[in-house]
């Protein structure tokens, strides 16, 4: 456990297994599964009896936790999202079972699970229920093997063939679809943009409401990816390690994004239940500046990815941070913050 504001360390657990992918926290508790499908549970603020729980199948991907952290879901290989609380005591709260194997597609967002499926199949799930309730179900036809990203009213995806897809959260139904430049994950949302990476490690601009492309940069080495939910920021992370925050123009500060929450999503079960089986708008400046366009004049940042008025890769007073290092001052105001790739 390390503190928030000084990295330092203030406790630290020895587990019980290796663990096999990331911590999901559920009200001061971290699950934590291991390689073999075994969930144990750790104390993070203070100490607790242990407490294990066997998943079908091995654990795959990230684990998720709601915001308020009181449900938290691991999924495994074999297709089941099991869904956990702690309100009393640690209790496997869901097990839904999808169509098809789910390979780290988990996210969360507006109160409820979303997952995706090798068949093609995005689902919404919420815990009012022990069954699980299916708000709604999308059918790509393409794998979905990435986490989708919920900003709002708009869940964003993209499918194994690089189709960007945006939904209605409140009913499922498709609002736009982009197949165009292969994009593998939705990213974050800056202003009217949403910010995405795709198979050649671009990282790419789309317009919200249209899905069209605003602007990308070149190729480079990324690490794995931050999807923000959060705030409107997009973080990009080069595989050395260097670090990039992306915002809107005139965006000093970020900006929190609300949850869209339309009814009571956390019940307060007892203690003793025993789990229970699935049976069955107004613009932004353009953060990129104009994309493909040799006037700088769309905002206060000219494109950092784009080039300059005069066919540079100065960009303006922002220097594109992935372009190589320029060999005179004069072309180089800003100076690339990572030095050459």
């Amino acid at each position: 456990l390390l503190d928030w504001e000084t990295g330092k360390h203030r406790s630290v657990t020895r587990m019980r297994s290796l663990t096999s992918n990331t911590i999901a926290i559920c009200n001061g508790t971290a699950f934590v599964c291991d390689f073999k499908g075994v969930v144990n549970t750790y104390g993070v603020t203070e100490k607790r009896d242990p407490w294990s729980y066997i998943i079908q199948g091995r654990s795959v991907g990230r684990s998720v936790s709601l915001a308020d952290q009181s449900f938290c879901a691991i999924a495994s290989g074999a297709g089941y999202m099991f869904v956990f609380n702690n309100v009393k005591n640690p209790t496997a709260w869901i097990r839904f079972q999808t169509s098809s194997p789910i390979l780290g597609s988990l996210a969360t967002g507006n109160g409820a699970f979303y997952v995706g499926t090798m068949d093609g199949v995005l689902a919404k799930v919420t815990t009012t229920d022990r069954f699980g309730i299916i708000e709604w179900e999308l059918h790509s036809a393409q794998p979905i093997i990435t986490p989708a990203l919920v900003i709002g009213d708009t869940v964003y995806f993209s499918t194994e063939s690089g189709t960007l897809v945006a939904v209605d959260d409140t009913n499922g139904l498709q609002k736009w679809r982009n197949s165009l430049h292969g994009i593998t994950e939705p990213l974050a949302v800056c202003g009217s943009h949403l910010i995405c990476r795709t198979a050649a490690n671009e990282t790419v601009s789309v317009d919200l409401q249209t899905g069209e492309l605003v602007g990308k940069s070149s190729p480079v080495p990324l690490s794995e990816a931050v999807i923000n939910p959060l705030n409107d920021r997009a973080y990009i992370i080069a595989k050395d390690g260097r670090v990039q925050c992306l915002r809107a123009p005139g965006a000093d500060m970020p900006t929190l994004i609300t949850p869209v929450i339309t009814e009571d999503v956390a019940p307060q079960p007892a203690a003793s239940e025993a789990p229970a089986a699935e049976t069955e708008a107004t613009p932004a400046t353009n953060i990129f500046g104009g994309f493909g366009n040799k006037d700088s004049s769309s905002g206060s940042i000219d494109n950092p990815f784009g080039t300059g008025a005069a066919g540079d890769a100065t960009g303006g007073d922002m220097v594109n941070p992935f372009a190589p290092t320029p060999t005179t001052p004069e072309a180089a105001p800003g100076g690339n913050p990572f030095g050459d790739f």
